[in-house]
């Protein structure tokens, strides 16, 4: 049983004395799980450069109409931003991280970022 399957069941079965103790797979069918956040939600990512950032945070809030945004920059011996967000699905946070990811392994590939 995957983790997630786990986590589901537990949920599904949270605070029952006497829950069947059969496989998900064959009792509960959950076809679709959204969770969406209402608060703000603040937290940092490293970055080469603020302007690729930026253009993953702006092509991702518009084909996945979130709102992140960039709210601060730390310079240092590695760089950081802080990204802020309030309308997000919890993985639109993983998403926006592989986008970015994507995007930088892009930019190496052609020479225009180093590290």
């Amino acid at each position: 049983m995957s983790p997630v399957t786990c986590l589901l069941w537990g949920f599904l079965n949270a605070g029952l004395p006497n829950a069947p103790r059969k496989s998900p797979a064959r009792s509960v069918k959950v076809k679709k799980i959204i969770l969406h956040m209402e608060k703000s939600l603040n937290f940092t990512i490293i970055c080469n450069d603020e302007k690729y950032l930026n253009e993953v945070i702006e092509w991702y809030n518009v084909n996945y109409k979130t709102d992140f945004k960039v709210i601060g920059i730390t310079l240092d011996e590695v760089n950081f931003a802080n990204v802020e967000v309030t309308r997000f699905m919890p993985s639109d946070l993983f998403n926006l991280g592989y986008q970015f990811g994507v995007k930088e392994q892009l930019l190496r590939a052609q020479g225009k970022i180093d590290w």
